[in-house]
C-alpha cells in the first residue's frame, strides 16, 4: 500500500508544489518518483520498501506521467536509493 504525499511543481498545473496527504505511521518508508532527466514528480510513503509491492507507485504513475524510477529514503545512510 502506498500514498502520494506531495506532487511537485514539475507535474502540477500551476507549477507549485502541492502537499496532498500526511504520512501515516503505518507507512514508514518514504519514496520519490523521478523521470529520465532526474526531475522529481512526486513524494510519497509506503508500507514496503524491498519487495515487488515497493514498485507499485512506479507501476501506477509510469504511463500517466512518464516517471521512470523510484527511490526510497534510507534512514541509516540518510540518502535516497534507487530501488
Amino acid at each position: 500500500m502506498f500514498l502520494i504525499t506531495k506532487w511537485c511543481a514539475a507535474i502540477t498545473d500551476d507549477g507549485k508544489d502541492r502537499i496532498v496527504n500526511e504520512q501515516p505511521k503505518e507507512m514508514p518508508f518514504k519514496f520519490r518518483l523521478k523521470d529520465d532527466d532526474g526531475e522529481i514528480y512526486a513524494y510519497g510513503c509506503s508500507d514496503d520498501c524491498d519487495s515487488e509491492k515497493a514498485f507499485a507507485p512506479l507501476d501506477r504513475y509510469a504511463n500517466d506521467y512518464g516517471v521512470t524510477s523510484i527511490e526510497y529514503y534510507n534512514k541509516d545512510s540518510n540518502e535516497w536509493e534507487v530501488l
